[in-house]
């Protein structure tokens, strides 16, 4: 995954603001999942990736 144990532990815990966009992808894939980031612009929601 090369992700560390410390960083799963800031995504686990909702510590978003330590993260990157393409550590949670690799967690996401480990996971058997795929990331997504959706922009809610008041119900108007836009897939930018």
């Amino acid at each position: 995954m090369n992700v560390s144990a410390g960083r799963v532990s800031q995504i686990e815990n909702g510590d978003l603001d330590a993260n990157e966009v393409a550590t949670l992808s690799r967690y996401a894939r480990a996971l058997g999942a795929r990331m997504r980031i959706i922009f809610d612009y008041g119900g108007d929601l836009r897939r930018i990736a």
